[in-house]
């Protein structure tokens, strides 16, 4: 990522932080909670290990609502996410010790 790139996303999460909700239509929350998820996919799938979120800034109602859309919007249930969610790998990998 090129310095201005880092600027611009750094910028873009500064003025997501000062949002309120009533400054967002239905469609941009929608579009926006796509955006977040598939970016944070990516982090995780690149790294190879879950990146921890913390509970601070999001409380369980929160989370409830954005992964009951996400999950509606794909058609899945509870149990599915049940398969997906023994998967995660929550601790960065150690680097393996050479002899």
């Amino acid at each position: 990522m090129s310095d201005s790139e880092r600027k611009n996303t750094q910028g873009l999460l500064e003025q997501l932080e000062r949002t309120q909700s009533g400054d967002l239509s239905n469609e941009q929350a929608a579009l926006l909670l796509k955006q977040a998820t598939r970016l944070y996919s990516e982090v995780i799938t690149r790294e190879g290990f879950e990146v921890p979120l913390g509970h601070d800034g999001i409380t369980a109602t929160d989370v409830v609502v954005a992964v009951s859309a996400l999950l509606r919007a794909q058609e899945l249930n509870p149990f599915d996410l049940t398969l997906w969610f023994g998967q995660a790998v929550l601790e960065q990998p150690q680097a393996k010790a050479r002899d």
